[in-house]
């Protein structure tokens, strides 16, 4: 007779959706129609289960995916799932469309829910709406809203992106104005606004973007400020182009200087022979992480010190038609891109925001005047920072520790969590942003579904293999 395994997953978002698919497609593909179950997946989630994190909360056609469609299926081995669910469901995209960030949440949900029918009587699943607040290795279990212990075989935290740090100021009063949103995702923040009150967007990236492109689908007339250390904005996406890959040439580079002169080598290249640079980077992504792991700690620091966020703009860039809309509003006037460091924040008279910053190269001090502020800085990833019970009760205990670039947690590649006491653990994975510090490239749909697949493959060699 057989035994039931317990796997729990923290967390509810795209990480946890893209592991749940592959751990109930292999649990089908290795145990028979006519088996007893063998697996009980538990996943727990704090906030409404069909949420599916920040990113897919919008349901306005506008907000896109920054990948085109026939690189965001749920499969590595079935890359046109998404465009067949797509042509299926009644919709006109190709591969290479963007498409709304709600539609692929539908599909994600079609595909798991299509996964849980196929392994119904073998697998099963439950979804519990709680905080996970710790977890016992010792007692084998979870401790959900303080009180209740799940037990588990083996648990995974796919806690996505942390909502944004708050920047640190000499007076950080202005943390508890009315006015001032921590995140552009956790407040209605245009419900506050007249429609010809100046707005600030502390942040120059992706989620800047999905908010001006809310601004001007409302009809805001006012001005849009928006304001980051080196004020780069994203770049856009341009048609398809492929470019050979040069994967040896970077792995014979000794450090990031070194890399850096290959990959523009290259991009000259590619411009003699009429192929945009992005086809460069793009040509990379298949093995950025090998690349990551094999530079030293301090050639990784030396990476987000000096060349981050130029490696942001031509790496996470943005579909042609926001891109276009984006640089109208900027050409107008309406969007004005600054650059510097902010100084302060202060009330004025009237409800609004004086801020103060300098700018970036001359350190001239200049002034903005707010009616509100969002936070689109992305998201923390120092866990020191995070104030979650679970987070903070791991941290204490030393089960987790921050990796040495305090961009997540420090873990294996496979996702195996590495303690304060530098002990590996065979019973604490992760898997998605989590992930950052160790394998770089970890926060989008490619490398989290293959490290799905990875640590899928791990579930069922570590906790199931020998029940089968």
């Amino acid at each position: 007779m057989q035994r039931t395994r317990k796997i729990v997953i923290i967390g509810g978002g795209l990480s946890s959706r893209l592991l749940l698919i592959h751990l109930l497609r292999a649990a089908r593909e290795n145990t028979g129609h006519g088996s007893e179950s063998v697996l009980k997946i538990t996943s727990i989630e704090r906030h409404a289960l069909d949420r599916m994190g920040d990113a897919f909360c919008t349901d306005v056609d506008y907000h896109l995916l920054n990948v085109p469609a026939g690189k965001m299926s749920a499969y590595d081995d079935n890359p046109g799932d998404l465009v067949e669910w797509l042509s299926l469901a009644g919709y006109d995209y190709n591969p290479y469309s963007f498409i709304p960030r709600r539609l692929y949440k539908n599909y994600i949900f079609y595909t798991l829910e299509k996964e849980m029918a196929c392994g119904a009587g073998y697998v099963q699943v439950e979804f519990i709406r709680g905080e996970a607040t710790d977890v016992s290795e010792e007692r084998r279990g979870v401790v959900v809203d303080g009180r209740d212990t799940i037990q588990a075989d083996m648990v995974i935290l796919a806690l996505g992106n942390f909502p944004p740090g708050n920047l640190r100021l000499e007076d950080n009063a202005y943390l508890n104005l009315p006015g001032y949103y921590r995140s552009a995702w956790e407040s209605d923040f245009f419900r506050e606004l007249d429609t010809d009150d100046p707005v600030l967007l502390l942040g120059t990236g992706l989620t800047m973007v999905d908010m001006v492109l809310t601004l001007h689908q409302r009809g805001h007339r006012g001005g849009i400020f928006v304001l980051s250390t080196h004020g780069y904005v994203p770049t856009s996406h341009m048609p398809p182009g492929v470019y050979h890959s040069f994967e040896r040439e970077l792995y014979e580079a000794e450090d990031v200087v070194g890399l850096f002169k290959v990959i523009r080598a290259n991009i000259r290249k590619a411009k003699a022979m009429n192929i945009d640079w992005r086809a460069v980077i793009d040509s990379i992504r298949p093995f950025t992480q090998k690349v990551w792991l094999k530079l030293s700690i301090r050639e990784r620091w030396r990476f987000l010190e000096h060349l981050r966020h130029i490696w942001g703009v031509a790496r996470h860039r943005m579909p042609a038609d926001n891109a276009a809309l984006v640089e109208q509003l900027i050409q107008t006037g309406q969007v004005q891109v600054l650059a510097g460091r902010v100084s302060s924040i202060g009330a004025t008279g009237q409800t609004g925001f004086q801020i103060m910053y300098k700018e970036r190269g001359s350190r001239l001090e200049r002034v903005i005047y707010s009616k509100v502020i969002v936070n689109c800085m992305g998201p923390e990833l120092n866990w020191n920072r995070i104030k979650q019970p679970l987070v903070t009760n791991l941290l204490n205990k030393g089960v987790i520790d921050t990796d040495e670039l305090r961009l997540g947690v420090n873990c294996m590649p496979d996702g195996a969590i590495i303690g304060k006491n530098g002990r590996v653990s065979e019973f604490l994975y992760t898997i998605g942003p989590t992930t950052k510090g160790i394998l770089w490239e970890s926060t989008a749909v490619p490398e989290i579904r293959h490290q799905a697949l990875q640590l899928t493959n791990l579930v069922f060699r570590v906790v199931i293999h020998s029940l089968l």
